[in-house]
């Protein structure tokens, strides 16, 4: 839409703002709005914006996976009060292939849902609400903290496959669960817009997601790991430093950083080739040094802006 410009007195220019969006968020005379400039962009927003956001959603016959993707998607896109609906009281879960109480399946999601709590609940229905608010400043933290996390899952398995230890995959289910507990806590921020450049906010939730995938990988490693000890440790040593590297290149990004990224990735890859080795391990080797050259990519998407 555009708007006319008035001019008052000498200096002051006025734009008149729409009037459905004025209603839809009751801004009113004397309030107070958010005026962010980005180049040649000016963004307006209102507290009330970001204010209690309901979002209702009818789970009836859906399995305890597509649960967690309708509840997740919720959350990650800044749901502040979740209802739930239900005519069946059970629901299959496809890692067991049991049934189990729908209620509980919603609870065992939520409590990998940080800030968000269920407050009310009955046979046919139950309500999610955020008792805690995202504040802005923790997304470097937290982000920094499932570089950290990812780190050390890198390192335990490498250590595992060194001593023979067989009870790495069940100790790093944990530590990927709070990976991706902590990702989505980091998209549930960008879809709150805590950045007013949008192709930053892209970025971020493309390395963010990346992130995640490359912790599940490394968890299939170790799950394939107790299948067949036999995985070259040199392997995952090069794999491990390359995450390392691009670790460090995050928050020190050059040109070199970039380039050797890059090197680091080719390696791996032409270590691979010239061993003709074609398993479960070496492709998910593989598809951790894309994913961590994407990243790259995203990273310097958001360096450019």
């Amino acid at each position: 839409m555009k708007r006319k410009v008035i001019q008052l007195a000498k200096r002051t220019h006025v734009v008149s703002l729409p009037s459905k969006w004025v209603k839809k968020y009751g801004v009113k005379k004397g309030d107070e709005l958010e005026v962010a400039e980005y180049q040649e962009r000016l963004t307006i927003s209102t507290s009330s914006a970001l204010s209690a956001k309901l979002v209702q959603i009818d789970i009836s016959d859906l399995n305890s996976s597509l649960i967690w993707r309708y509840l997740n998607t919720a959350y990650t896109q800044g749901a502040d009060e979740i209802e739930l609906n239900f005519t069946n009281q059970t629901t299959a879960n496809n890692r067991t292939g049991k049934t189990c109480k729908v209620l509980d399946e919603i609870s065992r999601i939520t409590d990998g849902l940080i800030g968000i709590e269920m407050i009310r609940h009955g046979k046919n229905f139950c309500t999610l609400k955020e008792i805690s608010q995202a504040k802005q400043e923790e997304f470097e933290n937290v982000l920094r903290r499932i570089f950290l996390i990812l780190a050390l899952e890198a390192k335990d398995l490498l250590n595992a496959i060194k001593t023979k230890d067989l009870t790495i995959a069940d100790n790093m289910k944990y530590s990927e669960a709070n990976i991706n507990k902590l990702c989505s806590y980091c998209l549930r921020f960008l879809n709150r817009k805590i950045y007013q450049n949008h192709t930053k906010t892209i970025a971020h939730n493309r390395t963010i997601i990346l992130l995640e995938e490359i912790g599940d990988f490394y968890f299939q490693i170790a799950e394939e790991f107790v299948k067949n000890t036999k995985i070259k440790i040199q392997l995952i040593e090069k794999t491990n430093n390359l995450l390392e590297f691009f670790y460090k290149a995050f928050y020190d990004l050059t040109k070199e950083s970039i380039i050797r990224t890059y090197d680091l990735r080719s390696q791996i890859k032409n270590d691979i080739k010239k061993s003709k080795q074609q398993d479960k391990v070496s492709n998910l080797v593989t598809r951790i040094s894309d994913k961590i050259v994407d990243a790259m990519d995203a990273r310097i998407s958001i360096d450019l802006q």
